[in-house]
């Protein structure tokens, strides 16, 4: 069934930039029946552009798990420390050239989920949280006027609840603050260890 660009994002769910983005990615190899021009719509195949999505999909789906296998191989032989058990014992620690081989694989593992849409980075998502945070601190003070309105609630006992939600969110940023951190600290903890064992 032939489908303009509008129509085509509807049936793939996908925003303009989106749409317009994976056919630049693809160029020529993705299905298009005739290119927009001067007052020309964009024509599509709606079955051929499906069965390329699907392939793309499973093809990045295969490298995901080829790549997922080579990393289980390369950490099979390391004890939970990093370098091989010896006896039972407590692993022996790494080569330099071993823990710079690690910290390759792990770096490829982070930029595959990051590709894969299954890992955000701290910088790109903190932004969407302090907004969302704060637009929950103007909705929950709006609701303790409107409920301390209904109720002829005192000042005292509305300034009470609202200091109890003003901690509840000091603690909540707290908390996201400091998990972002311990994210960024690994983060950086391998990318030092890899840059140490490469010296």
């Amino acid at each position: 069934m032939l489908v303009n660009k509008k129509e085509l994002r509807s049936i793939l769910r996908v925003s303009p930039p989106t749409l317009d983005r994976v056919i630049e990615r693809y160029g020529r190899a993705f299905p298009v029946v005739e290119r927009g021009a001067n007052g020309r719509h964009w024509q599509f195949d709606s079955d051929a552009v499906l069965a390329f999505v699907a392939d793309k999909e499973a093809e990045r789906d295969q490298a995901y798990r080829e790549r997922e296998e080579a990393v289980q191989q390369l950490a099979f032989p390391f004890g939970h420390n990093g370098g091989p058990a010896l006896d039972g014992n407590e692993p022996a620690p790494l080569k330099p050239a071993e823990l710079l081989m690690l910290a390759k694989v792990r770096k490829l593992q982070r930029e595959e989920e990051y590709e894969l849409g299954r890992l955000v980075r701290v910088s790109e998502i903190m932004p969407a949280l302090q907004d969302a945070l704060a637009t929950l601190r103007v909705n929950l003070r709006a609701m303790v006027f409107r409920f301390a309105e209904e109720r002829d609630s005192s000042e005292i006992e509305t300034n009470a609840l609202l200091r109890a939600i003003n901690d509840c969110q000091v603690a909540c940023v707290e908390q996201i603050r400091r998990a972002c951190n311990k994210l960024d600290s690994q983060t950086d903890s391998d990318a030092g260890q890899g840059q140490a064992a490469a010296e």
